[in-house]
């Protein structure tokens, strides 16, 4: 409907699909997953933790918004954007847990388990073996997209913020 409002009304667009986003304890994914491993003491892992994920820092998608828009090449278009390296669920939690300022060890917990005490979240719990990546090809080209690794100083330089 944003597409035929837009094009009916001779407007350029861009859409922009962003993986997991991350922002310095400002965002809702890995924000959450810090103050968890905090409160816990320990992380828990669903299952083997195998889903590779591309988190997107917040920076990087504002700066791809700004070039998409000043660049042509992307008018008309829908872009999938992650971040500048895919890593595994149990990389991506052992590097949030680095950033705290209390050292978690990975507990495997059977995702059973957790479907009993996580109830809501069951479909969260099955994506966790999933692959949740995008191809950053497409931005790169049309609009120069490099988005950063996902680095523990950029989760929260400043250890975990209170909630």
């Amino acid at each position: 409907e944003l597409i035929a409002t837009c094009e009916r009304l001779g407007v350029a667009w861009t859409i922009l699909r962003p993986t997991i986003i991350y922002d310095e304890g400002r965002d809702a994914n890995i924000t959450r997953l810090s103050r968890l491993i905090e409160r816990l003491g320990f992380m828990p892992l669903a299952g083997s933790g195998s889903g590779l994920r591309q988190p997107v820092h917040a920076e990087d998608l504002a700066e791809a918004c700004i070039a998409a828009r000043a660049n042509p090449a992307a008018f008309g278009n829908v872009y999938a954007l992650g971040g500048g390296e895919r890593l595994r669920f149990d990389a991506m939690l052992a590097r949030i847990a680095s950033a705290s300022p209390r050292r978690a060890l990975a507990v495997t917990v059977p995702i059973g388990l957790l479907r009993a005490v996580a109830r809501g979240h069951a479909g969260a719990l099955s994506r966790l073996q999933v692959d949740l990546l995008a191809d950053n090809g497409p931005a790169a080209r049309d609009f120069g997209y490099a988005p950063r690794a996902f680095a523990a100083r950029d989760i929260f330089p400043d250890g975990i913020p209170a909630s």
